[in-house]
């Protein structure tokens, strides 16, 4: 895990061939304690679903397109911070925290250039009875793998890692609280529940 450098989003010759901003999600079915993975084509491995920010885009809208339309699954993202819905009263609009935001080689299809990701990772929940729908054209298959036999697949480097330690922090945060206030970012609905972000994507 040594690529996971620290998250310089400006580093001294960045292009933008060099360097992209990307954001992605841990998906996690905690009470199945399985991880949500899609086996990318130019990768040729297993990864945490997401892709590239679009211009304008926050992170963490990024997140929950890449995932619906990697997997047609609708996520929840669980934003590692206290409850802090009180700030939309005070002129504020918090957005989810990332669990994870880090800097890495990019998977490179054949015709592309080798470049960089500063990668935005959110900790998510889903239903792993879901059905789900994949998207052909950059994902070869699509896997609820059970976090004991992750190194049975052919995984990047960081995935059981970064999976174990989201499941930590997950199971060891308190029940969401019954509260919502809902905010629309791009073209993602969220509600926040005492740190819980309820996606409704708009298809």
């Amino acid at each position: 895990m040594s690529y996971l450098n620290h998250p310089d989003t400006a580093a001294a010759g960045d292009t933008a061939d060099t360097h992209h901003l990307t954001a992605s999600a841990v998906v996690l079915d905690v009470t199945a304690r399985r991880v949500l993975l899609v086996h990318h084509l130019g990768a040729d491995m297993f990864l945490f679903p997401g892709g590239h920010v679009e211009p304008g885009e926050a992170p963490h809208t990024t997140a929950i397109r890449e995932v619906a339309e990697e997997t047609g699954l609708t996520i929840d993202l669980v934003s590692p911070t206290p409850d802090l819905t009180a700030l939309y009263g005070m002129g504020m609009t918090p957005a989810p925290m990332p669990f994870l935001v880090a800097r890495m080689p990019a998977p490179v299809w054949p015709d592309s250039v080798q470049h960089e990701h500063t990668d935005f990772l959110y900790l998510a929940t889903g239903d792993s009875r879901a059905p789900l729908t994949m998207q052909a054209d950059e994902v070869g298959s699509i896997v609820w793998a059970h976090v004991n036999e992750l190194h049975r697949l052919n995984i990047r480097a960081e995935v059981e890692y970064v999976t174990l330690a989201a499941l930590r922090t997950l199971t060891a945060s308190p029940t969401p609280g019954v509260n919502t206030v809902n905010v629309v970012s791009g073209n993602a609905r969220v509600g926040i529940q005492a740190g819980v972000i309820n996606s409704n994507q708009h298809r």
